[in-house]
């Protein structure tokens, strides 16, 4: 409602003056501006950015029914079947028999029916559904690929349908996860080099996957020098946190201080805190490459308040803890900070080489072999 007031506001500014300096190019530049700087900030009445719950909600909102629209009318269209023996239609898929594989069916809609020919011959006939997958049974059986679903009966069948219906679900869950989560890359635990960077544990890390430390509301610390794979790690525990269905939020440190200074500033501190608390993981990268002043000090301070010991924190840092009274202006609250992140806390400190310079130095010696 706010960015249709402004919206409107700016409108009626146009006309008025339009004529006495108002360019229109630069009040679409205003206008888009104020869109970007609403939709990144945190609701006061959900708590959540307007960016973040589009990315949830879209899916789900539809002006209009397209299945009961496109039923009143013949189409006839043409689809590739997949590797997985389906066509799309309006965002669902349709199962097809296996020996269309590859090919080109024609595709044709009406009175509540998908009907899928080839060569001018139907092989196929769906009732439309609203469902992500519609499978007809005799070609569940050849995807499936063993005869021995020819014997089930439809319980026993159904109940297959629905496993893999449910893995579908959980994995376009993840990946709406992940993407809300804002990590930097797409890079996990098993993209690691281990072997590059041997004072990594390997087991510790992997054993992390089990999320039992988020159950426990425990912190990780990733301590080093720069490019030794910190936010790597914490972006993979991230991505696997939410694959585990666990709400995850990826944000770098300064970044996460300048927003909570302008929501101190702007009388809805409580908000953004009561967000960031929010989480049952919230990763925050790079503390330390930049200083933190009183005010930003204290705001983080009560952010890590509120986590302690009810949520996990996963921290990356490229200095030693016994200097971040050097980072925070404030020593006093640097070791409230720390008792408080290290209490119930895994601590990874790596003294690797870095991984950018390993990549530098590879392509170096690529280019001098040319």
């Amino acid at each position: 409602m706010l960015l249709l007031l402004v919206l409107f506001l700016l409108t009626v500014l146009f006309f008025l003056f339009g004529t006495h300096g108002w360019d229109e190019k630069a009040l679409k530049n205003i206008v888009k501006q104020l869109e970007t700087q609403l939709n990144h900030e945190i609701s006061q009445a959900t708590d959540q950015r307007p960016e973040d719950l589009w990315i949830k909600e879209k899916e789900y909102l539809q002006p209009y029914n397209p299945i009961l629209l496109n039923s009143l009318v013949d189409h006839d269209l043409t689809r590739k079947v997949s590797n997985e023996s389906m066509i799309t239609y309006l965002g669902n898929k349709y199962s097809v028999p296996v020996k269309y594989i590859g090919q080109t069916v024609n595709v044709k809609v009406t009175d509540q029916k998908l009907m899928i020919y080839h060569a001018s011959r139907l092989v196929r006939q769906h009732y439309l559904s609203d469902k992500k997958l519609n499978y007809h049974r005799d070609d569940m059986k050849e995807i499936l690929g063993t005869t021995i679903f020819h014997d089930l009966d439809d319980d026993n069948l159904a109940e297959q349908l629905t496993a893999k219906e449910i893995t579908y679900r959980t994995e376009r869950s993840a990946k709406m996860s992940i993407h809300i989560a804002h990590f930097p890359y797409d890079k996990g635990l098993n993209d690691f080099d281990f072997n590059f960077q041997p004072s990594v544990d390997k087991n510790r890390i992997m054993n992390l996957k089990s999320m039992n430390f988020v159950s426990l509301a425990q912190n990780i610390l990733f301590i080093g020098s720069s490019g030794v794979g910190k936010t790597h790690l914490a972006t993979g525990l991230g991505m696997e946190a939410c694959r585990n269905h666990l709400s995850t939020y990826f944000v770098n440190c300064h970044e996460l201080i300048e927003r909570l200074k302008l929501a101190h500033q702007e009388n809805r501190l409580e908000a953004i805190l009561k967000n960031y608390s929010r989480y049952k993981l919230l990763i925050i990268d790079e503390i330390g490459y930049l200083p933190i002043d009183d005010l930003g000090s204290d705001l983080f301070f009560q952010l890590i308040a509120r986590r302690y010991e009810k949520k996990s924190t996963i921290i990356t840092t490229n200095i030693p803890l016994s200097k971040w009274g050097q980072t925070f202006s404030n020593p006093t609250i640097a070791n409230a900070i720390l008792d408080r992140l290290v209490h119930h806390s895994e601590i990874f400190k790596i003294t690797g080489k870095s991984y950018r310079m390993k990549d530098y130095q590879e392509q170096q010696t690529t280019e001098t072999n040319r």
